[in-house]
C-alpha cells in the first residue's frame, strides 16, 4: 500500500468505482446493486401484485397474451396452428399427385384396352 492509498478515505469516487480501503471495486454490478465502500445495498424488491381467485388477472399470465393464456399455452397453441398448416398444404400437394397420377393410370389402361381391342380378329 502506498501513502496516496492510505490517504485516501474508503467511499471515495472515481468514475464508477469505489475505494474500498485496498483497491477500486465497481460502485455498481449487474443486478443494480450498489457498493458504499464498506458493504453493498440491495435495491429493494418490488410489492407483488395481489392475488384473487376471482380476478381475471393470473399471475402466471403475461398481459401481452389474448384471453388471459399464459406464454406456454399461447406457444403451443401457434405450434398446433402452425402444424395444422403444414399438414393442409401437404395433403393438397398430394391429392394433386394423385389426381395426377391417376389420371395418367387411366389413361395407360384405356389405351392398352384400346390395343386390345384393335389386335383382335374381326
Amino acid at each position: 500500500m502506498d501513502d496516496a492509498s492510505a490517504a485516501r478515505p474508503v467511499g471515495s469516487r472515481m468514475g464508477a468505482y469505489v475505494w474500498d480501503g485496498r483497491q477500486w471495486v465497481p460502485g455498481v454490478d449487474g443486478a443494480g446493486n450498489t457498493f458504499d465502500g464498506s458493504r453493498w445495498n440491495r435495491p429493494p424488491d418490488p410489492p407483488m401484485p395481489p392475488f384473487s381467485l376471482g380476478s381475471a388477472a393470473s399471475p402466471f399470465a403475461d398481459p401481452r397474451y389474448a384471453y388471459g393464456l399464459t406464454r406456454q399455452t399461447s406457444d403451443d397453441l401457434q405450434f398446433i396452428a402452425r402444424y395444422t398448416k403444414i399438414m393442409i398444404i401437404i395433403s393438397l400437394v398430394s391429392l394433386g399427385l394423385f389426381l395426377v397420377f391417376n389420371v395418367i393410370f387411366i389413361s395407360s389402361i384405356a389405351a392398352l384396352l384400346s390395343a386390345i381391342v384393335q389386335a383382335l380378329p374381326r
